[in-house]
């Protein structure tokens, strides 16, 4: 399988809704397709585990102008990642 997540550049994050912006962003590439919230079909995003650290999926681009198709995918770090209880 074919990853790769690098810090997203700040051209890059004009593209993000406004709401996700003060999040930390990375782009991730991959040869498998993952998902965004969905509201028509009530599906939520896909989680993306990576080094013990949760990311939420915030968009999708599907790259097919290559040998081989893959995916390029804005990922969130999700928030309150130690596991305690307040």
């Amino acid at each position: 399988l074919f990853r790769s997540m690098q810090p997203l550049g700040p051209r890059e994050i004009k593209f993000v809704e406004e709401a996700d912006r003060l999040k930390q962003l990375f782009k991730f590439y991959s040869d498998a397709a993952i998902t965004t919230d969905d509201m028509q079909r009530l599906a939520g995003a896909d989680r993306v585990v990576i080094n013990g650290e949760t990311f939420k999926v915030i968009s999708v681009e599907n790259w097919m102008g290559t040998s081989l198709p893959y995916y390029k995918s804005i990922l969130a770090r999700e928030p309150n990642q130690a596991g305690g209880h307040g």
